[in-house]
């Protein structure tokens, strides 16, 4: 049953290290690196439950929060946090702005119950970087700056013998001082703010 974590961490481990820019393990690190070019997401107008993705618009960053790879469950989110439906999911962001150089957010793996769980992390971003480190609960926090324009992450939780799954809070996504913000076009800023778009699919708790 768990063929798909074994292989999916074999390729983690011998790929990781590989990074085109600077991995933060403190917020307060990645916010200095930011300085005001980023938003700040702490998901407290999340609702409890299955949605298929959330998408967010804040007028000079945007992006998707889903999850993948092929076929997937959705999200499952809970007491303000994203996660997933099922443990073979990962969460997937998808930066749509175009101008995204800085993320960060508190990364963690959680049981069925929601609970904090050991786990192996595994972050890959779309500039070929990834990072694999073991689940530190609810305070841990993963930060990443690029030169390259960062247009997806993705995390995973691998638990081998019991399922575990991926799960975020307080997500940071931003730039640093060597590029400047680009703003969206005016004709992107139509409801600015967190949209929240929500399509509900199950009720009942994760898989």
């Amino acid at each position: 049953m768990y063929t798909k974590e074994i292989m999916v961490l074999t390729i983690a481990l011998i790929t990781a290290g590989a990074s085109a820019g600077d991995v933060y393990l403190s917020e307060a690190d990645l916010i200095a690196e930011m300085g005001a070019g980023y938003t700040h997401n702490d998901f407290s107008s999340v609702s409890d439950g299955a949605v298929d993705s959330l998408d967010y618009d804040f007028g000079t960053f945007a992006y998707e929060i889903t999850t993948g790879p092929i076929p997937t469950s959705g999200l499952y989110n809970e007491g303000g946090v994203i996660s997933t439906a099922s443990n073979f999911d990962s969460i997937v962001i998808n930066f749509t702005s175009g101008n995204v150089h800085a993320i960060g957010a508190n990364v963690w793996a959680t049981d069925p119950g929601f609970d904090p769980a050991g786990a192996l992390m595994l972050v890959t971003l779309s500039d070929g970087t990834v990072e694999a480190f073991p689940s530190g609960g609810p305070s841990a926090f993963y930060g990443y700056t690029s030169d390259m324009i960062i247009t997806s992450v993705e995390i995973r939780a691998v638990g081998f013998l019991s399922p575990r799954y991926a799960t975020m809070d307080n997500l940071y996504v931003g730039t640093t001082g060597d590029y400047p913000i680009v703003p969206l076009p005016p004709a992107a800023w139509a409801g600015i703010g967190m949209l929240g778009l929500m399509s509900a699919r199950r009720s009942m708790r994760r898989s």
